[in-house]
């Protein structure tokens, strides 16, 4: 196996599929700076089939540079084929954060790669908890195909294929096909991630989900206790856990002290819901290696019990044992100006979540293939939506030339009082107009109605925000 660390080979979890990836890596170029450095990526569009790609800074909240965000339409055009685009920004987020393409289904196959943009020692609020910050401590997972993307959900959406993922990767690795040597007739897996660290010293690792379905992923060390830090590049109180769950888009930070005998444990990734046992149970392993160990590529155990603390829990209110974000508290000192802090916000924003039973003309016809025509789940496709609204990008990009969209294209709840969009699809550019320096509370609803163990990780460009309350409601 040693030739799956030859440079342009991806071994992945061993299946043979087709990829998508920056410089012929998976995960991408690892991007490790400090903060106020300025970054420079010139991204090629050398794909070959007249797609067009945009990267996105996940995490990143470029003030001052906006049309550096990636998302195509919105931000910027996307990059056509055979043209390049430079993005720069200033390094100004510090924190855990990942890029990842923006267009399409492409992340899913392989266009992403880590982002952290490191404090400088007197900045770090952590620095005494740990000896090493090393880029090498640092991960990306995410579910994984037997096959792309696009050919997965074509299946899914207009035959009976699943789309439910046939495993994990960690780092771009990982074990699950067995290949068999021609010469030898032996069988052998894909090589793991592996993450060295020395007995008595303490490491930040931090971890990044570029999870692309209803995906949440536990993560667990063997014999570990981890020490949370940050929570999506921002530093929290530390929160001693022995698992943490971990969802599309979200990044954690933990410390973790090599106290135990030199040997080699096992760092967990398995994957729950739509990875989960009830479908394929995608999980994946790395190895924690102790240096003076001995050096065991296979090395697996059955996974322990998890009956200590956990975060993140999923579907479930916090408790003792489980505490949820919400319940992490800033490190940051609190600012009396900081106007987010006003009792009174300026606008409240209620986003209701679903997977709504409509005749999206995508998938179903009123007349010929009703979505009533089908049971749920069996060729019946719902559509996810926000307010009952279907949200579709404009024709130009809004943020550089909106003059050139039609204010027709746009829409929210209150714009379309007059229609039944529970009935008839409303689709339109999904917009809430504020003002700048205006505090916004959004209130995030996740109806359930349909799928009452589906999740929506919920991202914002542009901008932080406090969690303030967290419930499941009966």
């Amino acid at each position: 196996m040693t030739d799956c660390a030859r440079p342009h080979c991806i071994a992945a979890d061993g299946g043979l599929r087709g990829l998508l990836t920056a410089n012929r890596m998976m995960p991408g170029p690892g991007i490790h700076v400090c903060e106020g450095d300025t970054i420079r990526v010139r991204v090629h569009n050398k794909m070959e089939n007249s797609e067009s790609v945009t990267l996105h800074w996940h995490g990143v909240l470029q003030e001052g540079t906006p049309y550096m965000d990636g998302v195509a339409m919105v931000t910027q055009c996307p990059i056509p084929p055979h043209t390049a685009f430079t993005y720069v920004f200033k390094a100004d987020t510090p924190g855990t954060h990942f890029w990842h393409a923006h267009s399409g289904l492409q992340r899913g196959d392989g266009l992403y790669g880590n982002l952290v943009i490191r404090r400088f020692p007197d900045r770090e609020p952590h620095i005494l908890l740990y000896d090493y910050d090393l880029p090498q401590h640092t991960l990306v997972v995410h579910d994984w195909w037997n096959r792309d993307i696009a050919s997965t959900f074509a299946q899914h959406h207009h035959s009976d294929g699943t789309n439910k993922p046939d495993s994990l990767l960690i780092n771009g690795k990982g074990l699950f096909h067995e290949i068999q040597n021609k010469e030898t007739g032996e069988n052998s897996t894909t090589p793991r991630e592996v993450f060295e660290v020395v007995q008595g010293s303490r490491y930040r690792f931090r971890v990044a989900s570029n999870g692309i379905m209803n995906c949440p992923i536990k993560i667990s060390v063997d014999d570990h206790l981890m020490q949370i830090v940050a929570s999506d590049g921002y530093s929290v109180e530390p929160v001693e856990v022995q698992y943490f769950n971990i969802f599309a888009g979200e990044r954690f930070d933990f410390i973790l002290t090599a106290n135990q005998s030199v040997g080699n444990y096992l760092l967990r990734a398995q994957g729950e819901l739509d990875c989960g046992p009830l479908f394929k149970n995608a999980q994946q392993t790395a190895i924690l290696h102790y240096s003076g160990a001995s050096r065991d590529s296979h090395y697996w155990i059955p996974p322990p019990s998890l009956n200590g603390k956990g975060l993140n829990p999923i579907n479930r209110r916090g408790s003792d044992a489980e505490i949820t974000v919400h319940h992490l508290k800033s490190v940051a000192k609190e600012d009396r100006d900081d106007l987010s802090l006003k009792r009174i916000p300026d606008h409240k924003i209620v986003l209701a979540m679903d997977f709504t039973v409509i005749n999206n003309p995508r998938f179903h016809d009123k007349d010929f293939y009703s979505v009533d025509q089908f049971p749920i789940g069996n060729k019946n496709l719902q559509t996810p939506q926000i307010n009952n609204i279907t949200n579709m990008f404009p024709p130009s990009p809004a943020l550089t030339q909106l003059d050139r969209i039609s204010k027709d294209m746009f829409c929210n709840n209150e714009t379309l009082r007059d229609r039944d969009c529970a009935e008839d699809l409303c689709e339109c550019v999904h917009f809430y107009h504020v003002n700048l320096g205006d505090v916004v509370e959004l209130i995030l609803v996740d109806q359930g109605h349909i799928w009452d163990t589906a999740n929506h990780p919920t991202h914002l460009h542009g901008h932080g925000f406090r969690v303030i309350a967290m419930d499941k409601v009966n």
